[in-house]
C-alpha cells in the first residue's frame, strides 16, 4: 500500500520503528509511575501535572505573562523531574539490577552468604521472642549496603549473633530494643535502626511498614516477630509473607540464601 503518513506506508520499517518507540516509551514511563506510586513524591508529580495544565490554559485565555512564565518553568521539568526524583530513579534502577543479577546465568554458583547456624540461631530467637511475646525486626545486609536508608541507629563493631544476647539487647526497656537490628555476615553491625516505611499498607504496624519499606528498595532479607500476635513473617522484594510456622520460616530462609543446596528435613523444615 502507498497511503501512509510522512511518506512512509503504514507497513514499513519506519512506521514499525516508531512503535517501538512509543512503547519504549511507555514501558519506561510506566516503571517510572510504578516505582513513585506509592510514594510521597507522587505528590509532586500531580503538581507537576496541574503546573502544565493550568500554563496552557493560560495561555489559551490570554494570560500572557503568567502563561508565559509557567510555560518557561515547564520547560525545566525534565531535570527537575531528575533532582526531586533522584532516589526514587535510584532505587527502581537497583530494583531492575537486583532481578538481572537473580537470573542464572549471574547467580549459578554463587556462595551462601550466610552459614548455617545463623540461620538456625535466628529461627531459635525468633521462636524464643514469640512465646514471650516480644517483638523484633532482623535486617539481614546482603550486597547492598543499607546504611543510607537508616536513622537513629547505634553503630555496633560487628558483634555475634549469639541468641542470649540478641534477646538480652531486644527486652524492653533497654535502650536497643526498638527498631530494627541489621546483620551482615552473621554479625550485628546496627541496632536501634529506625527505617523508611511503606506507605499504603493497610492492617500492618509501623514494624511490618518498615520492613517492607527496606526489602523494597534494597536486597535485605527481612525478619519480623508481631509483638501482638506472635506470628513470624518475611519481608523480600518488597512482598510481606502471611504468618510463617517456625518450620516455614526455617525453610523460607533456607531457601533464599541456599537456592540451589539440598537440604534435609532437619535443616531446611520440611
Amino acid at each position: 500500500m502507498s497511503f501512509g503518513l510522512l511518506g512512509s506506508p503504514f507497513l514499513s520499517v519506519f512506521w514499525l520503528r516508531q512503535v517501538v518507540d512509543v512503547l519504549l516509551l511507555t514501558l519506561i514511563v510506566f516503571a517510572l509511575m510504578k516505582a513513585i506510586w506509592k510514594q510521597p513524591a507522587m505528590k509532586v508529580m500531580g503538581m507537576v501535572v496541574l503546573l502544565v495544565i493550568v500554563a496552557v490554559a493560560l495561555r489559551r485565555m490570554q494570560f500572557h505573562a503568567t502563561g508565559m512564565i509557567l510555560e518557561e518553568a515547564a520547560r525545566l521539568l525534565p531535570v527537575a523531574l531528575i533532582v526531586i526524583f533522584h532516589e526514587e530513579i535510584k532505587d527502581m534502577l537497583g530494583k531492575y539490577g537486583r532481578r538481572i543479577q537473580e537470573l542464572e546465568f549471574f547467580s549459578r554458583n554463587r556462595p551462601g552468604q550466610i552459614q548455617d547456624v545463623f540461620l538456625e540461631d535466628l529461627v531459635t530467637v525468633c521462636s524464643t521472642l514469640s512465646s514471650k511475646g516480644m517483638g523484633a525486626l532482623f535486617v539481614i545486609q546482603r550486597d547492598e549496603d543499607i546504611t543510607r536508608f537508616c536513622s537513629d541507629y547505634h553503630p555496633l563493631p560487628g558483634i555475634e549473633f549469639v541468641p542470649i544476647l540478641v534477646e538480652a539487647m531486644l527486652t524492653s526497656p533497654g535502650p536497643l530494643h526498638d527498631g530494627a537490628l541489621v546483620i551482615k555476615d552473621k554479625k550485628i553491625i546496627m541496632a536501634h535502626a529506625f527505617l523508611p516505611m511503606q506507605h499504603g499498607v493497610e492492617g500492618f504496624g509501623g514494624r511490618h511498614r518498615a520492613g517492607l519499606g527496606i526489602s523494597e528498595r534494597t536486597d535485605a532479607v527481612v525478619v519480623l516477630v508481631s509483638e501482638e500476635t506472635g506470628a513470624y513473617r518475611l519481608a523480600h522484594k518488597g512482598i510481606l509473607s502471611p504468618s510463617l510456622s517456625e518450620s516455614a520460616l526455617r525453610r523460607r530462609l533456607y531457601n533464599l540464601f541456599y537456592p540451589s543446596a539440598d537440604r534435609r528435613s532437619e535443616g531446611a523444615g520440611n
